[in-house]
């Protein structure tokens, strides 16, 4: 019979992965954890994982890493948004009695992109097919699972190293919406594409 772990040693093994090789090296890059109450950061009332942090540039632009990691499937499920602050801040500190659940609502959430699955300049068929993401792959043995659990580990290292890499990414598509500390959009920014010459 073909391997299967059970879905609560494969949420806990990709949730460790997560914190290991993802949370450690973004904190290393100034991200730390949302200072808003009604962000996960750990275990959720679903017994899944969620994370959420954010990293201040500039004193007003603020960058935004949210991670889902759900019993029952494979994924690490990583996206980012940025948005531009007003009044500017000084620290994250200074919202920690602001309400921030607006900046996972629409229109705010319209700008997220998903890290991997978003930025491949290809059809989606040919990068689901060929290109690593941050999920397991697939195995049919025990030993096959460790492998592609490594190969995920990999992967979110990597990329959590070089999240500069995707800000630009995001940056290319979007235009940051400006809100102010209580995520309230105050002004409509055009959503704009890359288009490449």
């Amino acid at each position: 019979m073909f391997y299967k772990p059970k879905p609560k040693e494969n949420l806990d093994l990709r949730n460790k992965l997560f914190l290991e090789k993802g949370i450690l090296p973004l904190k290393k890059q100034g991200f730390e954890k949302s200072p808003f109450k009604s962000d996960w950061y750990g275990r959720t009332n679903h017994n899944d994982f969620s994370y959420t942090l954010y990293r201040l540039e500039k004193e007003n632009e603020l960058q935004k890493i949210e991670t889902h990691i759900l019993r029952n499937e494979n994924w690490i499920q990583i996206r980012l948004n940025i948005f531009n602050i007003t009044p500017n801040i000084n620290s994250l500190e200074d919202l920690k009695n602001s309400d921030g659940l607006k900046f996972h609502l629409p229109p705010n959430s319209l700008t997220e992109m998903r890290l991997r699955s978003d930025t491949y300049d290809c059809i989606p068929l040919f990068y689901m097919l060929f290109l690593p993401e941050h999920k397991i792959g697939q195995y049919f043995t025990k030993n096959g699972f460790n492998k592609r659990l490594k190969k995920l580990s990999e992967i979110i290292l990597k990329d959590m190293r070089n999240i500069d890499f995707y800000i630009t990414k995001w940056k290319e598509k979007h235009n940051p919406k400006t809100v102010n500390w209580k995520s309230d959009t105050i002004e409509k920014t055009k959503n704009t594409a890359h288009n490449n010459v």
